[in-house]
């Protein structure tokens, strides 16, 4: 899956795996509520669902937080973001 910053200056790519990490990350996380809708995207694409879409793009805090998320080793790190 491809994360691309809505600038179009930026992008990152994760495995099906990691997508699944992210998403839990999210989750736990402040923004888990008000950006569901991105851990339901990946969700999806990290489970195989045939619908899932392959790239998303997000605005620039979005994309930074992501990227927070992903530097951290597990989910249970990610509940004070």
């Amino acid at each position: 899956m491809e994360i691309l910053h809505d600038s179009g200056k930026y992008q990152f790519t994760l495995a099906k795996k990691e997508c699944v990490s992210l998403e839990l990350k999210l989750n736990v996380s402040s923004k888990g509520k008000l950006w569901s809708h991105i851990a339901t995207i990946l969700f999806e694409f990290g489970t195989g669902v045939p619908t899932a879409l392959e790239s998303i793009t997000v605005t620039d805090d979005q994309y930074e937080f992501l990227l927070r998320l992903l530097s951290k080793r597990s989910w249970e790190e990610c509940r004070d973001v």
